[in-house]
């Protein structure tokens, strides 16, 4: 259907075109700096832009309780 939303991840470095573009876009920057995330109504899409970093670090963050009952030492 036209109206079902899509949820769009891009991981790259945060350069300068990807800044251009998230200004374009309209997109919100993150507050750690690390990334970008917006809604875009004209395509029903969620864009959320990362770097590597903040993916590998949120995933830490988010699962870190998971590895330590698990026994497995993320450090």
């Amino acid at each position: 259907k036209d109206s079902t939303p899509v949820y769009i991840y891009i991981v790259s470095d945060i350069t300068p075109k990807i800044k251009e573009f998230a200004d374009n876009a309209s997109l919100t920057e993150s507050p750690d700096k690390e990334g970008y995330f917006g809604y875009m109504p004209n395509y029903h899409a969620y864009v959320e832009v990362m770097s590597y970093k903040k993916m590998y670090d949120d995933a830490l963050m988010r699962n870190r309780i998971f590895f330590e009952k698990l026994g497995i030492n993320v450090d």
